[in-house]
């Protein structure tokens, strides 16, 4: 049995949060902004044009990662987490590459993302999968310092 990337379903709502505050709060960058997305996914992530996947295997919901929509053509990666004692598995690039494919079939000509240089790890993932450092501009995430950005 193998890890599966599944898009959004109602029944994962809880393990968005779960897995998303976890890994946040682990780093110490839990803000108000992260809880009233997780709250509210329908609203701030898929009624505008996102979409949110996880990879499971079996019953197990490993991780998750989203993209939302920031300007026609443009989407962000968010809240790419995966539980701790399913990392290294390879879940995670799963995931990333699901979302580029994803944002390919919407026709999108670039993904973004912010990230936080305390999240090496997601660093290394970022890079492998292709997203080169931009200069950082603050955005929305008072506790980002890194943005990065593919072309599709």
């Amino acid at each position: 049995m193998g890890i599966v990337i599944v898009p959004w379903e109602d029944r994962f709502a809880g393990d968005f949060k779960d897995i998303s505050v976890a890994w946040l709060e682990e780093f110490d960058l839990l803000e108000p902004i992260d809880l009233e997305m997780l709250d509210n996914p329908h609203r701030d992530i898929l009624e505008p044009g996102g979409q949110i996947f996880f990879a499971l295997e079996g019953d197990a919901v490993l991780g998750t990662c989203g993209m939302q929509p920031v300007e026609p053509g443009v989407y962000e990666v968010i809240k790419l987490g995966v539980r701790p004692e399913y990392r290294g598995r390879g879940a995670g690039k799963l995931l990333l590459e699901s979302c580029l494919d994803w944002a390919g079939a919407q026709k999108a000509r670039k993904v973004v993302l912010y990230s936080n240089s305390r999240l090496q790890s997601a660093l290394r993932l970022y890079r492998r999968c292709g997203f080169t450092p931009i200069p950082y501009v603050p955005g929305h995430y008072a506790v980002s310092d890194i943005q990065m950005e593919q072309t599709l």
